[in-house]
């Protein structure tokens, strides 16, 4: 896959339909190429092979033209030439006669002696080989054989020659005879080519005409009884369809909740209130109760307002490089006012973590984390933050003395508005935790912690695994630096687990 993107790069929104015709059509070329080429080769290796054969039956055929007219060379006649040509365009030929000892008997004067090689003991043979006269290039064919010359038979040579440019002629019209065939070959194998893919894509089509013709409310499932090249797009889509259709009902399901939590304690106020009013409930008892509803709602809409917001940051996606341990320090602080209201033990013990995600929304997972310990810690009791590096992932953990949560609950804790027998908390924290650590690529959950066989608290642990591989995403996963001398050691990973083991 990396190969053919190397060797053929294409954009992402290139049309299918375009990459395949470019890149058939750049093979077909390529082959025809290959294939002109080897032609090319051949055909001219046989054209000169054939007009060679022509020449030396051109230069027999003059020497028994020769015998035939009695060794005299003006009344050989021209057809000759054409006769033994055949089907070889008809050159501007030379020829020589000469005896044995090389003396001119007749014909071009110009024309040079072969070299030393075949002399026929009355036989004929042909010698081919190219020559210069003048500046011209001559492909010459000699026959020796016997002539009556002066009552006696005597060895003549017959040398009949013809002009290289004719030969390049002849290589050119096979030159641009191949390229017309190619080219010819080449077109009509693309429009094939094309018809092909139009017909190969038809599916792909129709797929997308189902699409077109659907209601945007209608999310049912697209049937699978397609080319199998396509099962695996239609599966991944009816997958997302089924994502949407569950996160559409999760959310019906939220607004569901969170109008009847709001209508409720609405409508409690309302009673409250005329009942102050007509003096039916004194207002000394009233109001406490109006406070508290006031309160709830009002913590109630600042958890939807975060959740809102969340959503919106998460779509952004607009990270940066974030100090973990300093958010965490300024959650500490900005809850130091409520901590010392409950008189609780606070510590902070933070390595150095650097995270890439957008500092509101990791500072809304740790004061979310931080508002349920205090919230349900007792006076006087003790809760902390530990941020720290184990060997393949680095660790927070927001842990409290607030007694634990049934192992039954623990998990349903981060489901919107599900809040335990006898908690006054709203049900929308843990989840926001939990979609804001899962966009960093992190985990949240909650452990009862054990001391002395009893259960003591809860440890709400966000871990982000540091990756094994190579090329894995690390986008979330920053960096971890040692802690600066300044600030507070970071306890290690054993003395943590022997001060809060988890069930």
């Amino acid at each position: 896959m990396q190969l053919g993107r190397w060797i053929l790069p294409i954009r992402r929104k290139t049309p299918i339909r375009r990459f395949m015709m470019v890149a058939i059509a750049l093979v077909l070329l390529l082959l025809s190429l290959t294939d002109g080429a080897f032609e090319y080769r051949a055909s001219v290796r046989q054209m000169i092979d054939m007009r060679d054969r022509a020449l030396a039956r051109i230069a027999a055929g003059y020497l028994r033209a020769l015998r035939a007219q009695d060794a005299d060379t003006s009344k050989i006649p021209s057809s000759v030439f054409q006769e033994e040509l055949g089907q070889v365009e008809t050159p501007d030929l030379r020829f020589r006669v000469s005896n044995e000892r090389g003396d001119y008997l007749g014909g071009d004067a110009h024309l040079k002696a072969p070299r030393e090689g075949s002399r026929g003991a009355g036989l004929v043979q042909a010698e081919v080989y190219d020559d210069t006269v003048d500046g011209d290039v001559l492909r010459v064919a000699a026959v020796r054989d016997y002539l009556l010359l002066r009552t006696q038979a005597e060895p003549v040579l017959v040398q009949v020659a013809e002009p290289a440019q004719a030969r390049v002629s002849a290589e050119y019209n096979i030159f641009w005879r191949i390229v017309r065939s190619q080219a010819l070959r080449l077109c009509i194998v693309l429009a094939l080519v094309w018809v092909v893919i139009e017909i190969g894509l038809s599916p792909l089509r129709s797929l997308q005409e189902e699409i077109k013709r659907r209601r945007p409310q209608d999310l049912t499932t697209v049937d699978t009884h397609r080319p199998s090249e396509l099962v695996p797009l239609v599966k991944a889509l009816n997958d997302l369809l089924a994502a949407q259709q569950a996160s559409l009902d999760q959310q019906r399901k939220f607004l569901t909740d969170a109008s009847h939590q709001l209508r409720t304690p609405i409508a409690v106020l309302r009673t409250l209130v005329q009942g102050t009013l007509f003096g039916q409930t004194p207002a000394a008892e009233s109001m406490p109760k109006m406070l508290n509803i006031i309160d709830r709602a009002t913590g109630l809409t600042n958890q939807l307002l975060s959740m809102a917001k969340t959503d919106q940051l998460l779509r952004r996606g607009d990270w940066r490089d974030v100090r973990l341990d300093h958010i965490a320090r300024d959650v500490a602080v900005d809850f130091a006012p409520l901590i010392a209201r409950k008189r609780l033990d606070f510590s902070l013990q933070a390595t150095s973590l650097t995270l890439q995600t957008d500092p509101w929304l990791l500072g809304e997972l740790v004061k979310n984390l931080v508002s349920n310990a205090i919230h349900h810690s007792k006076k006087g009791g003790a809760l902390g933050i530990v941020v720290r590096e184990l060997k393949h992932e680095a660790e927070m953990v927001v842990w409290d003395h607030g007694g634990g949560v049934s192992e039954d609950v623990l998990e349903r804790l981060f489901e919107p508005f599900n809040v335990p027998k006898g908690s006054s908390g709203i049900g929308l924290g843990l989840s926001i935790c939990r979609q804001i650590a899962e966009s960093m690529n992190a985990s949240v959950d909650l452990f009862n912690r054990i001391e002395a066989g009893e259960v003591v608290g809860v440890d709400a642990v966000v871990r982000w695994v540091r990756p094994q591989q190579p090329g894995l995403d690390t986008e979330f996963f920053h960096g971890l630096a040692a802690a600066n001398a300044d600030e507070p050691a970071a306890a290690s990973a054993a003395a943590v687990g022997e001060a809060h083991g988890r069930s």
